[in-house]
């Protein structure tokens, strides 16, 4: 059956069955990661596949976010591939597991404090949506924000030690901090970085050391 006909039958499927769908093989899997997938759909999915899959292609996968990176980190440990070309929206903060700060723009202290990432309010996942008002300078990490943010640590990217390919294509958010940090993988025998413009020679001195 045709990729684009699996598409059209998901379209009609409720959350929970959607996900059964996936699990009918290779194609169905395929088709149930089109590029309009979301946050919510890549978390419930790497919950639900866990430490069974070994292949996981997000190419082109455009509106997911650094939630997706961190539900990816944390659920699916034995990733052996990885494709995240052209996901623009992923930054340093997801690919180093760390929350980041959103100044004076988004929830106060108390309420960031109570309320969870992640929550089961649309359907059987839902999530936060981060500050409108983050602009592209706070994509840029220093080191002392990288300190300060360490208490809240998550799975990075580091965390998927069993990778052979890593296509990271057209992540123009990224930069030196994660790239230098988190690509150190023994196995790792494919990695793409074309076109992610902010990095310089010390995260390719950093690979070829690793």
């Amino acid at each position: 059956m045709p990729v684009e006909v699996i598409r059209y039958i998901l379209r009609f499927l409720c959350t929970s069955d959607r996900k059964e769908a996936s699990l009918v093989n290779r194609t169905w899997y395929a088709a149930s990661l089109d590029r309009n997938l979301q946050d919510a759909s890549v978390f419930s999915l790497a919950k639900l596949l866990g430490s069974s899959l070994w292949e996981l292609d997000l190419t082109s996968c455009v509106y997911i976010t650094d939630i997706s990176v961190r539900a990816i980190t944390s659920y699916l440990r034995n990733l052996k591939v990885l494709r995240l070309g052209w996901c623009k929206e992923i930054t340093d903060w997801g690919l180093l597991g760390k929350d980041q700060p959103t100044s004076n723009c988004g929830p106060d202290k108390e309420q960031r404090a109570t309320e969870p990432m992640f929550s089961w309010n649309f359907g059987n996942v839902g999530f936060c949506t981060p500050p409108k008002c983050i602009n592209e300078e706070s994509q840029i990490i220093t080191q002392p924000d990288i300190e300060i943010s360490k208490e809240k640590d998550g799975a990075s990217l580091g965390a998927l030690m069993r990778l052979k390919e890593l296509k990271l294509t057209a992540c123009t958010k990224l930069t030196d901090a994660s790239i230098t940090k988190e690509i150190r993988f023994e196995e790792l025998q494919a990695l793409s970085l074309s076109l992610v413009n902010q990095i310089t020679d010390e995260s390719m001195v950093s690979i070829a050391l690793h």
